[in-house]
């Protein structure tokens, strides 16, 4: 089991990505009853109340539309649970915040995955004469 973290800077949250099999995610968060809190057997992933903010599940790290579909869904499920722990509810005037939210989180895991979609290239060095 692959796991990034990520901590939500002055908010006392954090949020645990967990890459791998599902059967281990309850090891990570007392708050997890086995199989209670994740009984859809056909989910491509979950976002679950951890020990001291939230837990995201994804089978494999994503390399198709989809499967990065689901990691932005599971992050947005994320930001809505911590903006509600801090009190900010989710309206027409706040959206900004979930949106700015949500682009962190995904910017976060994709950048602590090093995703091999996203590394630059080395640049090829001119040819000289």
């Amino acid at each position: 089991m692959q796991e990034i973290k990520i901590n939500m800077g002055m908010f006392d949250y954090s949020v645990n990505v967990l890459i791998g099999n599902i059967k281990h995610v309850e090891e990570y968060s007392k708050h997890i009853e086995p199989k209670n809190d994740y009984d859809y057997p056909d989910a491509q992933g979950y976002c679950l109340d951890g020990d001291n903010g939230v837990i995201i599940w994804i089978p494999k790290f994503p390399k198709t539309p989809i499967e990065y579909a689901v990691l932005c869904h599971e992050c947005v499920h994320a930001a809505v649970r911590m903006l509600d722990t801090v009190d900010v509810p989710i309206t027409k005037e706040t959206d900004e915040v979930l949106a700015y939210t949500v682009d962190y989180l995904v910017s976060e895991i994709l950048e602590k995955q090093k995703s091999p979609q996203l590394r630059s290239k080395p640049r090829k060095k001119p040819k000289t004469s």
